[in-house]
C-alpha cells in the first residue's frame, strides 16, 4: 500500500503543476478542472495513509486512482482547448 500511496502522491502533484504551469502558459478557465481534480486527489490519498479500516482504505484508492486518472485525462483536455 506504501508504494501505491507514494506514486499517486507523486502523480497528483505533477498532474497538478502541469496544470498550473499549463494556466500561466495558456490562461484559460478550463485549467480549474484538472487542478481541482488534483487536489481532490492528493487529499484523498493523505486520507487513505491515515486510515485503520482496510475497506475504507481500499474505497479510498479506488476514488484516488480515479481522481489521477481525471486529473491526467482533463489535463489532457485542458491542453487541447485552451492551446
Amino acid at each position: 500500500m506504501r508504494n501505491g500511496y507514494i506514486g499517486a502522491w507523486i502523480l497528483g502533484v505533477v498532474f497538478g503543476g502541469l496544470s498550473v504551469l499549463g494556466l500561466i502558459r495558456y490562461p484559460h478557465w478550463i485549467w480549474a478542472a484538472p487542478i481541482a481534480t488534483a487536489i481532490i486527489a492528493i487529499t484523498v490519498n493523505l486520507r487513505m495513509r491515515r486510515t485503520e479500516s482496510r475497506g475504507t482504505a481500499i474505497l479510498l484508492g479506488v476514488a484516488t486512482l480515479v481522481c489521477v486518472v481525471g486529473a491526467g485525462l482533463l489535463a489532457s483536455l485542458a491542453i487541447r482547448i485552451a492551446h
